[in-house]
């Protein structure tokens, strides 16, 4: 009976090793089925996260190009105002410059003839003058003509 009882007892823990085996295995299948479960809930929420980031992404994106368009929008306004502001400035410059010559050359005029009108009397005076005593004075080396007596005078 020894020997059978032995028998015995070895097959109880066979078979309780068995089971010990039987209830790893599926625990272990658990365990895997848990972290395989878990990885798929977390890839499902990373994408989830990365689904529900896209419209802030698309939204960034879009303010990014409307920025770059209104600031070069902007620039191109700009660039076009200050070239006609330079052209109505260099335009105005032009024609403040002609009014400017304008105005000296009618003064020059107008005191060139004044200055005229003021000596002409004491030069017509004074040629008469001239050319009477040249006339009256006759000179015997020399014999004047009245152009000859213009052109010492002047």
């Amino acid at each position: 009976m020894d020997e059978e009882a032995t028998l015995e007892e070895d097959e109880a823990i066979m078979s309780y090793y068995m089971d010990v085996k039987r209830i790893k295995r599926g625990r272990d299948n658990e365990a895997y089925s848990l972290e395989t479960d878990f990885s798929e809930f977390k890839q499902t929420n990373q994408f989830t996260e990365a689904v529900s980031s896209i419209p802030g992404i698309v939204d960034a994106y879009l303010a990014n190009k409307m920025h770059e368009a209104v600031k070069n929008d902007v620039q191109l306004q700009s660039e076009r105002l200050r070239d006609e502001a330079q052209a109505k400035n260099a335009d105005f410059l032009n024609k403040l410059d002609d009014n400017i010559k304008k105005i000296i050359k009618d003064q020059v005029n107008e005191q060139v003839k004044a200055q005229v009108s003021n000596n002409l009397p004491k030069i017509k005076k004074t040629v008469n003058e001239q050319l009477k005593a040249e006339v009256m004075t006759p000179s015997s080396t020399e014999s004047k003509t009245s152009l000859a007596i213009a052109a010492n005078i002047s």
